[in-house]
């Protein structure tokens, strides 16, 4: 419960800052925004308290008051003649959209389907840790290690704990976050559930009001939320043939799917927006609502030609606020600098806004840049290179998409021409900086994994969905049942897929277990008998116990480093070495300055040779089981 109150306060806070720069914002983004705004100010402030202190319960109590003092002198460096108390006091009363019981109604729902949903995303029995999502197998451990290595290895500056002597580059703020709230009192899986609840839901009600300011259709900020949360293509049809198969009763078929729908390894690559990265990618979850709260806010700089009172304010603002994506998720920050890029060219009748918005980020944005590239192993070299149509594989370009994401791109194609004949030109040239975003990412690799474009190709979806959730809307509000019918099809034919991977997932059929009950305890063994600081070696996996310590490691999982862009080749042929035992061995502990060596299943399944033999001569320090820790320096 201390995290649900923290994560309030947070939002609360937020919304009284977000009062001060945008009064004439509706509610309802204020509120949204607000919890992102208050989780930035708050994390970024406990982040540069803890590399002079330490990361403990009194420095995330330090961080959160000095986040309410900087709420209550902010009224004296930026007066105003309402307070945002009042304002939000008449803006409730009347806020019928607020109070609607179709919106309460629809979000209700929705936020107990994520409950089930987002308490997949990690839980803990007897047996050990585990995860209940079919994408997150090798994702939560590579979160779990750089929370608990805050929590339990004093990891300040972040040094990556899959990796160690390099910096952390992954965005790893979202998961700086949930080990502040650990650290006052909070048990890992009740901190993960709650901070990813906020988060969604921040996100489905930035998303609403996004397309709504765009289209001016309350609807179809309803329809936009379903399709990007059960978005997934013709994987549907694959479905039916299955059940068609199978024999058994549609019920007993659907509480017991073998399969997702919306990915595989050949063919459907789009995969679900929740199972494949809300859930997975715990920055993106952190990013894309900030991400979203700044669009809403260009498209107001943009499509608004009138002056504003305060707007000079307010464009510094959101600039420092968009320029900590550096550290939160640094995709969206791409996607951002195309955008203003675009826009810029377009709306120069407000090229002081848009130049103070440049600068802030820049001020914000390049040192965090700086931290993070300076002592890093990523070769920059893995990242770009000339990749056509994504992760289509053999396929055909056209055929691909088509079944990937249905007939989203038929109707996105029907919006734009009749937003054109329209003449409703600044809409389509708002549009123009997604729209390149889709063919970069089918022309150019922007990351080793050529499916992380996704981390792109996500933005274009959403740049997309108030065009063609516009369209459904239009359609569905015609009056005519027939239409209405046209548009209730499209809509399953959207989401069908999606909504059977997310039912997967929230239903409880997916149990993957990751950490073991003898991991577990190894772990808190060594937390208690090792420095924080101790230098592991282990397996090159995923799920090393050494994850739950906090403790680093020479090196981790080879999937995980391989997508970061690290050249990690040399240091697993060293591991080998040392494995085997033998002078070599007694050579490369001295060289990387090894303190403990991890001997357990783990090794054991993924190494060619273990000379156990060799270890004896050094003290045994911990063991449950088959895990066993030599100190070897």
């Amino acid at each position: 419960m201390v995290a649900l109150f923290t994560l309030l306060l947070l939002t609360i806070g937020g919304f009284l800052i977000v009062s001060f720069f945008l009064r004439d914002e509706d509610l309802v983004f204020k509120l949204a925004f607000g919890h992102i705004v208050g989780t930035v100010i708050f994390s970024f402030t406990v982040f540069l308290m803890a590399h002079l202190f330490g990361l403990s319960s009194l420095t995330v109590y330090g961080g959160l008051i000095a986040f309410g003092l900087f709420i209550l002198f902010l009224p004296l460096i930026l007066p105003s003649r309402e307070s945002a108390l009042q304002i939000f006091r008449k803006e409730f009363r009347e806020n019928s959209e607020l109070k609607s019981f179709s919106n309460i109604l629809f979000y209700g729902f929705l936020m107990i389907l994520m409950y089930f949903f987002f308490r997949r995303a990690v839980f803990q029995t007897n047996q050990g840790i585990f995860t209940g999502a079919a994408h997150n197998l090798g994702d939560l451990p590579l979160h779990l290690g750089i929370i608990y290595s805050f929590t339990d290895g004093n990891n300040f500056p972040p040094e990556n704990p899959s990796f160690a002597g390099t910096v952390l580059t992954y965005p790893f703020m979202v998961d700086f976050v949930t080990a502040c709230l650990m650290k006052l009192g909070n048990g890992l899986v009740e901190t993960i559930l709650i901070q990813n609840l906020f988060l969604i839901l921040s996100l489905v009600l930035l998303l609403d009001y996004f397309v709504f300011k765009l289209t001016d259709n309350r609807l179809a900020g309803k329809f936009a939320i379903l399709i990007l949360l059960f978005c997934g293509g013709l994987g549907f049809l694959e479905f039916f043939k299955d059940y068609w198969q199978d024999g058994r009763s549609l019920t007993e078929f659907v509480w017991n799917l073998q399969k997702d729908y919306t990915i595989r390894n050949e063919g459907l690559r789009w995969g679900n927006a929740l199972t494949t990265l809300f859930i997975t990618q715990r920055s993106l979850l952190f990013g894309f609502p900030l991400t979203l709260g700044i669009l809403t806010y260009l498209w107001r700089l943009f499509s608004s030609e009138k002056d504003e009172k305060f707007a000079h304010r307010t464009a510094i603002f959101f600039g420092l606020i968009a320029g900590t994506l550096a550290m939160i998720h640094v995709h969206s920050l791409l996607v951002l600098f195309l955008v203003c890029a675009v826009l810029f060219w377009f709306g120069l009748k407000r090229w002081k806004e848009w130049i103070l918005f440049g600068l802030a980020v820049s001020l914000i944005a390049i040192p965090q840049l700086v931290f993070l590239m300076s002592g890093s192993a990523v070769n920059t070299k893995n990242f770009v290179g000339w990749h056509f149509g994504w992760d289509k594989g053999d396929e055909n370009f056209f055929v691909f998409w088509f079944v990937n994401l249905g007939i989203f791109i038929p109707l996105l194609l029907i919006s734009l021409f009749l937003t054109a004949k329209k003449k409703d030109m600044k809409k389509l040239i708002f549009y123009v900086p997604f729209a390149l975003w889709f063919l970069i990412a089918n022309m150019i690799k922007l990351a080793p994994w050529e499916w992380d474009n996704i981390k792109v190709l996500i933005y274009w979806f959403t740049g997309s969905l108030p065009f063609v959730a516009w369209l459904l809307a239009r359609i569905f509000e015609s009056g005519r049942l027939s239409m209405k019918l046209i548009a209730f099809v499209c809509m399953i034919s959207l989401t069908l897929a999606g909504a059977l991977d997310v039912w997967r997932t929230a239903s409880e059929q997916i149990n993957y277990d990751v950490f073991s009950k003898d991991a577990v305890s190894i772990a808190e063994m060594i937390k208690q008998k090792t420095e924080p600081d101790a230098l592991f070696l282990n397996a090159p996996t995923y799920n090393s116990a050494v994850v739950l310590s906090g403790r680093r490691s020479l090196m981790r999982y080879t999937g995980h480093l391989h997508s970061y862009g690290i050249d990690y080749e040399a240091r697993e042929k060293d591991v080998e070495k040392i494995y085997k035992g033998g002078a070599a061995a007694d050579a490369l502990i001295a060289k990387y300055k090894i303190d403990y060596v991890m001997i357990s299943p783990e090794e054991y399944a993924n190494l060619s040779t273990i000379n156990e033999d060799y270890f004896q001569k050094f003290p045994l320090i911990a063991q449950v089981g088959a895990y066993r820790v030599y100190k070897v320096r």
